[in-house]
């Protein structure tokens, strides 16, 4: 019984999907920046001022919804975190 569970388990973690060659994984600073509209090595005054400018269109008071709201806040929180772990 022992022999199949770990003949089982070998096969589940053979199978199971990994990082595959020519598969771009996505880098999650990229993706804020991206949403954000700013390129690599901007600081944290840019990075607050592309936040207010988006923020504008994007709160639900404005005409947008909580979801483009919260994206926006996490992709800013993610990158003064990255800034602020870059200077420690």
């Amino acid at each position: 019984m022992a022999l199949w569970f770990l003949l089982g388990a070998f096969a589940l973690w053979w199978v199971w999907p990994r990082g595959r060659a020519g598969v771009k994984q996505i880098d999650p600073l990229a993706a804020a920046r991206a949403q954000l509209g700013l390129e690599r090595g901007a600081g944290a005054d840019a990075i607050e001022a592309a936040f207010r400018a988006q923020l504008h269109s994007a709160h639900p008071d404005a005409g947008g919804s909580d979801e483009a709201t919260r994206g926006l806040t996490e992709a800013r929180d993610l990158l003064l975190r990255s800034l602020k772990r870059a200077s420690d």
